[in-house]
């Protein structure tokens, strides 16, 4: 049914005569147009095509031949031609050789490109290239090589003279008021088009006497007339004045002072309907404001002036009693940036007073008052001797006792014995010291000796009755904390440590006392009535020590030996610690037990002494001493609350 309409209507249109007449005048003309096409490409088959040009030379009508011979004499005139622009009274001239300019490489090249014209390309192209030989002209620019970068500097040197930065007209605070310092025009040479002028006129044999490089102007986004419409705004920011308040300090800016924090800045405008003197529509406003930078040392001298380090208060023990040396002190500290923003915000909105912001920090022990703190009594006591200990030794478990000694550790805090104690370095003062490594190696490592410091506390807390979390015992028997055997507690940086929980309501303080050959620590704190009880070690699986262990030392003369640990039997031991509170409930109960590799007896001897038995050492660790070993089944020496030996 469609195609018997649609084949109706055509035939209907068909039919009529002016659509037939229309159709074919049509024709005629596309017919006439080919035919003209086709006789203009068979006169002109081997020629360039009419009205061809480089510069204001026609190369139409020409063959290949006829036209590189007229391209090369074009060429040959223009060897000598220079570049020439001027600009005020200054003329930058080149020359072509100067540039390194050459056409000849690129002749053959250049006639190819007149050959093309009307010839290559797009249908549309030739269409229309065909069209302008026949009515215009077609344009065509020679190829040629050049030195970029004397091109480059050539334009360079130009550039540097002519571009010049706007300036904004802005306002100037002088002693008799602000005044309006008009705006400067700005300039700026073109020199990605200027280079494509270059190109242009090279390609076209055009050397004028002025090259026509193209120079820009630069417009200020402020003028006079927008500057002069902030100063009624400048003259009401000059006058304003603020007090701020901070860390109980006050501090004033003075109409004076905020006078010399005054910057000028170019804003986008809110309305863009500001008429400037070109009546063209400013998009920017002059707006006076307080400058960050120059607002800045007057912030950083407040900073110093508030500023105070937080202080715990420090303590000691007195007569038995602990007392406050150093009372707490509450940390200020400024917070510049913000401070910063918010004086400007203040000045802007006409604010006479400001609090500014300051980072408070306060102690971490809640009072300076023992009593207040629960610091009343002594609850708990550990002693050690070190004896017979050589002077590094002492030296070190002294120092390691010192940074433990004022500690408050208060309720649910864990206490760390190596974090306490801090880095165990050369840096922080520790010297080295004699340990036993690999079961019978002797060898000096900073720090030695500490083991008596965490020995020493461990007992101190048992007494204490308070909550261990995490202790070790040595690998070997020490004498050092002999009586009572299985109560010691290493400790090496990061691990093992020893550490203990206050499970009491109120804080505790750890003191150190050291001197007359022994290490103490007491536990101060308020007594809540628990009661720790601290069974006898028993001991059991003895091991003999086995054979003498000889090291050698560099250190030492040769024939010279020196023992360093005596013989010590391996041993097991364990004893129970069970807390119990007021109330009767069992607040830890722990077996802890130790077992003790033995110890042979060992020696250092110096490089070349004679008559050394030879010995392979294994694997273990051990503290060094060179006091006489303990005997193994020695009573145990323990001071609680429910037990006190010698």
């Amino acid at each position: 049914m469609l195609k018997k309409i649609l084949k109706k209507d055509v035939k209907k249109i068909w039919q009529n005569i002016k659509f037939r007449r229309i159709c074919l005048a049509s024709g005629l003309v596309v017919v006439a147009i080919a035919a003209v096409f086709f006789l203009f490409n068979l006169i002109y088959q081997d020629k360039v095509f009419p009205h061809t040009y480089i510069g204001e030379v026609n190369f139409g009508g020409q063959t290949r031949d006829e036209a590189k011979e007229n391209l090369n004499g074009i060429i040959a005139r223009s060897q000598n031609s220079q570049l020439n622009y001027m600009w005020g009274e200054k003329t930058y001239s080149t020359d072509l050789n100067n540039l390194e300019v050459n056409f000849s490489n690129s002749s053959d090249k250049t006639v190819d490109r007149l050959m093309a014209v009307g010839r290559t390309g797009m249908l549309g192209k030739i269409l229309a290239e065909t069209g302008r030989a026949i009515i215009s002209k077609n344009i065509v620019y020679a190829q040629f090589g050049f030195n970029e970068e004397k091109l480059n500097d050539y334009l360079t040197n130009i550039t540097k003279d002519i571009d010049k930065l706007e300036k904004d007209a802005t306002i100037e605070i002088r002693s008799d008021g602000p005044v309006v310092i008009p705006e400067e025009i700005g300039q700026k040479f073109e020199m990605a088009v200027n280079k494509q002028i270059i190109f242009d006129l090279l390609g076209s044999f055009d050397f004028p006497a002025n090259l026509p490089f193209k120079v820009s102007k630069l417009v200020p986004k402020i003028d006079s007339k927008i500057a002069q419409m902030a100063l009624p705004e400048t003259k009401d920011l000059m006058k304003r004045q603020l007090i701020m308040k901070a860390a109980n300090k006050t501090f004033e800016l003075h109409s004076d002072d905020i006078v010399g924090l005054i910057e000028f800045v170019a804003r986008p405008a809110k309305k863009n309907i500001l008429s400037t003197p070109q009546n063209s529509v400013s998009l920017y406003v002059l707006s006076p404001e307080i400058s960050a930078a120059k607002l800045s040392p007057f912030v950083e001298k407040i900073a110093q002036e508030i500023y105070q380090e937080p202080k715990d208060p420090k303590f000691q023990v007195t007569d038995d009693r602990v007392a406050a040396f150093q009372l707490e002190q509450t940390g200020y500290e400024l917070e510049k940036e913000n401070a910063t923003a918010q004086i400007i915000e203040a000045i802007g909105n006409d604010k006479s007073t400001l609090d500014l912001p300051v980072k408070i920090t306060k102690s971490k022990v809640s009072s300076d008052n023992p009593e207040k703190l629960g610091l009343k009594e002594l609850i708990g006591e550990g002693r050690t001797s070190w004896r017979g200990s050589p002077p590094n030794r002492i030296h070190n478990l002294t120092l390691g006792a010192n940074n433990i000694s004022g500690t408050i550790v208060n309720p649910g805090e864990e206490f760390s014995t190596v974090k306490t104690i801090g880095a165990i370095d050369a840096a922080a003062g520790f010297l080295p010291e004699l340990v036993i490594k690999n079961s019978t190696q002797v060898t000096p490592e900073i720090g030695g000796g500490l083991c008596q410091v965490s020995t020493t506390l461990f007992r101190a807390v048992l007494n204490s009755g308070l909550k261990i979390t995490d202790r070790s015992a040595h690998s070997f028997r020490v004498s050092y904390y002999e009586p009572p055997v299985g109560m010691d507690a290493t400790i090496y940086d990061p691990a093992p440590d020893f550490k203990f929980v206050n499970n009491m309501s109120t804080p505790i303080f750890i003191w150190a006392i050291a001197g007359n050959n022994s290490l103490s620590f007491q536990i101060y704190g308020t007594k809540d009535g628990r009661k720790a009880e601290i069974s006898d070690p028993v001991l059991y699986d003895y091991v003999s020590p086995g054979e003498a262990v000889y090291t050698q030392s560099d250190s030492m003369a040769a024939g010279a030996i020196r023992q360093t640990e005596r013989a010590t039997s391996g041993v097991s031991a364990s004893f129970k610690y069970k807390v119990t509170s007021a109330n009767g409930e069992v607040l830890q109960e722990e077996t802890y037990m130790s077992k003790y590799v033995p110890i042979p007896d060992s020696y250092l001897y110096g490089p070349g002494t004679e008559g050394i038995p030879n010995q392979n050492p294994a694997p273990a660790q051990v503290e060094a001493t060179s006091v006489p070993a303990p005997a193994p089944t020695s009573a145990p020496t323990v001071q609680g609350n429910t037990k006190k030996k010698n």
